[in-house]
């Protein structure tokens, strides 16, 4: 009987071999970091060139001038507060959302009257594209 020299696929999953030295650990980690330095920096430039293409400030900033607001931004007590409120709200959202969910995928799933009550109302959930219901959410509530 043969014994299987892959014990588990952890190392198949993350790519990382078990028997690799530690300049080979330390090569790999920095080929790593450099490949997401260069598509940030590529991203950067596009956006640069797309900046440069509409030549608007209004319609579209660059990233220079993003970061020197940023940098502006980060010193005002406002700005934090107003951030954490809305990771507030985005979190209570998800909250809700989730367990709204759970709620009537439980109820969906133990009566057949209650998954045919809502199934009108997901297939045009799903028909509407994600899009509208951003700009519907956005006219319904206030951003206060």
């Amino acid at each position: 009987m043969t014994e299987n020299k892959n014990k588990g696929s952890f190392g198949a999953i993350s790519g990382t071999n078990k028997n690799m030295t530690l300049s080979g650990r330390i090569r790999e980690c920095a080929g790593r970091s450099l490949r997401f330095f260069l598509v940030i920096i590529f991203w950067l430039i596009v956006w640069q060139l797309i900046y440069l293409a509409v030549g608007r400030d209004i319609v579209f900033s660059s990233p220079y001038q993003v970061w020197q607001r940023l940098i502006e931004l980060i010193t005002i007590d406002v700005f934090w507060l107003s951030t954490l409120r809305s990771l507030g709200r985005i979190g209570l959202g998800f909250i809700l959302g989730l367990a709204s969910g759970i709620v009537l995928a439980v109820f969906s799933s133990v009566s057949k009257w209650f998954s045919m009550l809502f199934k009108p109302l997901l297939s045009m959930i799903r028909a509407t594209p994600v899009s509208s219901f951003i700009i519907l959410a956005l006219i319904w509530m206030s951003s206060v």
